[in-house]
């Protein structure tokens, strides 16, 4: 799964990255956990890419009273067969900027976390779905799910799953509003090459989610 990431990039270079209009001021954010408000790109129907806030765990668009345990991850294997995802697959897709993300292994008693980003250190775009409510007062908000694939040969001995990372010259199509073709997306969900990416330890900081520092993302000895 992927249940703690950061991003720290200024939102100008997001923006520009991923060549989208920047109506927002964000923090840099070192541990960022579910329900946090997160950045997405989403594209409207003339393909004009914005960044936008949206809380991490997708609230389905059938579930009147929006209440229920938040759907932060969407495994790739189901979002064609569960009515949870599926529409939002069809037509809802956006891109969530990360500089990393965060997972955990159990030695003994000790839970020790791990962050994963590219070799580069480039920001990278998480696959996801989302979804546009409106409360009681008529005010709309929005909700996205991260999509998991199988771990790549560096992540899997940490966890058995992963953010599924887009490269760029799917963004375009991903974000189209109108490409409905499920199947083909279902087939471009893989892991991210492994040796494109890599891993280190990171203090007990990064445990605690009132902890959001610089020092969350700081390589300590294994």
């Amino acid at each position: 799964m992927c249940g703690r990431f950061a991003l720290f990039t200024p939102a100008s270079k997001i923006a520009e990255i991923f060549d989208a209009i920047e109506p927002l001021e964000v923090a840099p954010r070192w541990n960022v956990p579910p329900t946090d408000a997160i950045v997405a790109v989403i594209a409207n129907d003339a393909g004009v890419r914005r960044l936008g806030l949206v809380r991490w765990g997708l609230v389905p668009f059938f579930l009147k009273d929006k209440k229920g345990p938040p759907l932060i991850n969407a495994r790739a294997e189901t979002l064609l067969t569960k009515p949870t995802f599926r529409s939002a697959f069809a037509s809802r897709r956006c891109l969530v900027p990360a500089d990393g993300f965060y997972e955990w292994e159990k030695v003994g008693k000790e839970r020790r976390g791990w962050f994963i980003c590219r070799k580069d250190r480039e920001p990278f775009a998480m696959a996801a779905i989302y979804e546009t409510i409106k409360d009681d007062a008529g005010a709309r908000s929005g909700s996205a799910a991260v999509i998991t694939c199988e771990a790549n040969e560096l992540v899997a001995p940490i966890h058995d799953r992963m953010p599924v990372i887009l490269p760029r010259p799917a963004w375009v199509g991903w974000l189209d509003r109108a490409d409905h073709d499920a199947e083909h997306w279902l087939a471009q969900l893989k892991p991210f090459p492994g040796g494109e990416m890599l891993r280190y330890r990171v203090g007990p900081l990064v445990n605690s989610v009132v902890n959001d520092t610089p020092e969350c993302a700081v390589e300590v000895p294994c």
